[in-house]
């Protein structure tokens, strides 16, 4: 019995180390936003972040995300932040953004695609 779990758990442990040596180290800094649906809506700065964060779920056996378009994607946008958190500022560009939370932060980028540094 413990060959056999061996023997099928083997080609999956191999197959995961050889996708993350493929997966990308860097990314351009580039913005062309990629709008991707997993449990939520996921917005990242371009396919190389997506891509990178994918591969990445793939490898310790998590559903990969898809690529959708932004409309399909904010229709998933979690819109409860009513939980509390430590007060968050980000950078979009050269823009300054306070906001309430992360959660209210994360709702921001959402609706906007705007993606903080």
């Amino acid at each position: 019995m413990k060959i056999v779990i061996f023997v099928c758990l083997l080609p999956l442990s191999l197959g995961a180390r050889w996708h993350i040596s493929n997966c990308p180290s860097e990314c351009p800094d580039t913005e062309d936003i990629v709008w991707a649906m997993g449990q939520y809506c996921n917005v990242f700065r371009n396919k190389c972040f997506f891509d990178g964060v994918n591969c990445f779920r793939w490898s310790i056996f998590m559903r990969p995300m898809r690529i959708v378009d932004k409309v399909e994607c904010q229709k998933h946008c979690d819109s409860d932040c009513s939980k509390k958190g430590p007060p968050v500022v980000e950078y979009y560009k050269t823009e300054v953004k306070h906001f309430r939370n992360i959660c209210e932060s994360i709702l921001h980028t959402c609706r906007t695609g705007q993606i903080f540094e």
